[in-house]
């Protein structure tokens, strides 16, 4: 962290033999986060040879209040951008447009208003269920005018780590999707944090994606 803070090194990728909080606990007395920026995240890339996506929070914050998540999606927003994902945004939750009223749903509409204020060019939506913004034809049933492309989404803000790195993992063994990342975004430098199940294509796709950030040439 200290070479990278000190400009000796361009990026740091680690975590494969440490525990995330060995590798974020440093990052965030050294590294620290951009400014405006109140929380840093954790986002993967996860594709397969037709699909890009950006899931976040997965890997930092267990349980993000509004301004983190506002945070947490606009940083997702950069990061889909970094690697040349035109960002088609789902703010997630179990409820649609409202079919569920609740503290936790309205937090996630509430996040999704405010998203969408600061990026009003952007297609951004919320609070939606995953179902509805992974299709379009589901969608057009749940929330006919939601404010999406006619495909599927490729950017998900998850309401809390629990339900991100479930889902994301879930995906991962079950979808058949190749794992990028956590890239800790929100920070003043490029830091990843690998899972400690990487595998080794998975470490260098990390390395590679990392530096991009840097605008390193590997």
């Amino acid at each position: 962290m200290m070479l990278v803070e000190m400009g000796r090194a361009d990026i740091l990728v680690g975590g494969r033999v440490y525990s995330t909080k060995d590798i974020l606990s440093p990052a965030f007395q050294i590294i620290k986060t951009q400014p405006g920026v109140s929380v840093a995240s954790g986002a993967f890339i996860m594709h397969n040879d037709d699909h890009r996506f950006v899931f976040a929070d997965c890997a930092v914050n267990i349980a993000p209040i509004e301004n983190d998540l506002v945070d947490i999606a606009n940083s997702a927003i950069q990061t889909a951008k970094y690697f040349d994902i035109d960002p088609n945004v789902a703010i997630l939750s179990f409820s649609s447009n409202g079919s569920g009223t609740h503290p936790k749903s309205t937090l996630m509409q509430n996040v999704a208003d405010r998203v969408k204020s600061m990026n009003p060019s952007a297609y951004i939506e919320g609070e939606i269920q995953f179902d509805a913004a992974f299709s379009p034809s589901i969608r057009e049933s749940k929330f006919p005018n939601a404010n999406l492309r006619k495909e599927p989404a490729n950017v998900y803000i998850f309401p809390g780590l629990n339900s991100g790195n479930i889902t994301y993992k879930a995906v991962q063994q079950l979808g058949g999707y190749n794992v990028i990342g956590p890239i800790v975004q929100g920070m003043n430098k490029p830091i990843s944090d690998l899972s400690r199940g990487a595998s080794s294509k998975e470490v260098a796709n990390t390395i590679y994606l990392t530096a991009i950030q840097s605008s390193c040439k590997i």
